[in-house]
């Protein structure tokens, strides 16, 4: 079981075993006691928040109602803020992604955001560890498809927050986006929450900072664009961060030596694993 100081983030629930921001994947990270769940955020047409990186169905990972394949061209069709949420979990999104060999096919569905807190919490308290883990949640957020993909930056806020604050488990939540509006809109709903601005590949930090009207408490960089100074003007400016999405070990390596916060990884075991080994050897020199 994971121990160690440096936070380990289950991307999209940790989708080396089994598919994204599954229930199954969920429940294994959660098993191997990682410091948090790192998943995405739509809403449904009905304003149910629903755990899902695309805002449609992906044809590579969901089947329909009846069973049978999807295709590219069915993206726009099947946007899930057109529909209710009794339309999208009658959609099985548990097939195998071919990007992870690894990973095995299920049966389910999109989960709810409150359903993953019941179950998520549930597993923990059963493991002698209530109350331990963290939720990472990304929020998906197009300032160009206002109204197509998700609603205006203040709405979405607001259902994003009632949501939360109804969760029992609110202290323990972080809020991350690419979208700096949104991130402002959820500051000031809420300006108690941990909010993390996520930073695409080769974006310009001090300029997205510039844009927030707000100051989060994270800022999360591509894991590529991390160098020892970017590490050490954050830090001294009180920001943590934690990259996204190293999956290599000696990748993992190198981000820890530069003295990240933590590591947002599609392979939470394997990151689990490096981390105990760099606070071994830290420890013996």
């Amino acid at each position: 079981m994971y121990r160690h100081s440096i936070e380990i983030h289950a991307h999209r629930g940790g989708r080396d075993l089994f598919p994204e921001n599954s229930m199954s994947a969920f429940l294994r990270s959660a098993g191997l006691g990682v410091t948090a769940i790192e998943l995405d955020l739509v809403i449904s047409s009905d304003h149910r928040i629903v755990v899902s990186h695309d805002p449609w169905m992906n044809e590579r990972l969901c089947l329909s109602p009846d069973g049978a394949e999807l295709k590219e061209s069915d993206r726009e069709r099947f946007r899930l803020y057109g529909m209710t949420y009794e339309q999208i979990r009658s959609f099985d999104c548990g097939k195998a992604d071919p990007d992870f060999p690894s990973q095995q096919a299920i049966t389910g569905c999109k989960p709810l955001l409150s359903d993953v807190f019941d179950a998520v919490e549930t597993a923990c308290a059963s493991r002698g560890r209530p109350g331990s883990m963290v939720y990472n949640l990304e929020v998906k957020s197009w300032p160009e498809k206002v109204g197509v993909y998700h609603p205006a930056p203040d709405l979405y806020a607001r259902f994003l927050v009632d949501g939360i604050m109804s969760s029992g488990v609110e202290s323990r939540i972080r809020l991350q986006s690419f979208d700096v509006h949104l991130l402002d809109a959820l500051n000031r709903l809420f300006p108690g929450l941990s909010l993390g601005l996520l930073v695409a590949p080769g974006g310009d930090v001090e300029k997205l900072l510039a844009q927030l009207s707000c100051v989060p408490a994270f800022v999360n960089p591509f894991f590529r664009d991390v160098t020892v100074k970017l590490v050490g003007e954050l830090h001294a400016r009180q920001f943590r961060t934690v990259p996204w999405t190293v999956n290599e070990a000696d990748d993992m390596l190198k981000l820890i030596s530069m003295g990240v916060d933590g590591l947002i990884t599609d392979y939470p075991e394997r990151a689990a694993g490096i981390a105990g080994f760099a606070a071994d050897r830290k420890n013996r020199v």
